[in-house]
């Protein structure tokens, strides 16, 4: 992975650091609730409306309940993924970092996972999440980790490289092609428990 992918983790790590701060501020996104609820809904029918929405063009999303939403089941890829092919057809992998030619909804968009099981593992890190000082520090070691195929490391590594991977896994087809590519499969994270599954 070059410099290219370093400055486009560096991106998407910067985006999701000012998700976390807004959720920190709208803490009622962590629990049960009502404004969970809507947030689900509204990110559920978003989905729904993609392919009336603009195509040949990066999904522009400005609602940050919805992108929460997204964000929490991208990071059971295993089941986002498995959810967008039963919606959109086959390999039809949606993500806000690429452009998609032509979106078509063959069946309603229905998430298989459970928010508020995610959303009870990870609360704390969340609650607790800082702005990262030096980003690029930890974007190179997580990009160390992925082409040394060094799992446990990445299991076991402090919690802003966690952070990077949880970025990187916000953008799903980007994830896959770099997985792919370097260590030649896909690594699953369970975020109800928190274990990769490779």
């Amino acid at each position: 992975m070059g410099n290219n992918n370093s400055a486009f983790l560096l991106e998407q790590a910067t985006e999701l650091s000012k998700l976390y701060l807004f959720v920190q501020q709208n803490n009622e996104l962590l629990f049960k609730g009502p404004k969970l609820e809507s947030a689900i809904t509204k990110y559920i029918n978003f989905m729904n409306d993609l392919p009336n929405s603009s195509q040949n063009s990066l999904i522009n999303v400005t609602d940050n309940e919805i992108l929460w939403v997204w964000y929490l089941h991208c990071l059971d890829h295993e089941s986002y993924t498995k959810d967008c092919f039963a919606a959109f057809g086959n390999k039809k992998l949606i993500d806000k970092s690429k452009i998609h030619s032509t979106i078509i909804l063959l069946s309603s968009f229905t998430p298989s996972v459970s928010f508020e099981d995610i959303i009870k593992y990870h609360a704390q890190f969340i609650i607790k999440f800082k702005p990262i000082v030096n980003l690029h520090f930890f974007i190179f070691q997580y990009l160390n980790f992925l082409r040394n195929n060094d799992f446990d490391s990445l299991q076991k590594g402090i919690i802003n490289l966690k952070f990077i991977f949880f970025a990187h896994l916000f953008c799903p087809s980007i994830y896959e092609e770099h997985c792919e590519h370097y260590i030649g499969k896909i690594l699953y994270y369970n975020p109800v428990n928190g274990k990769l599954i490779n």
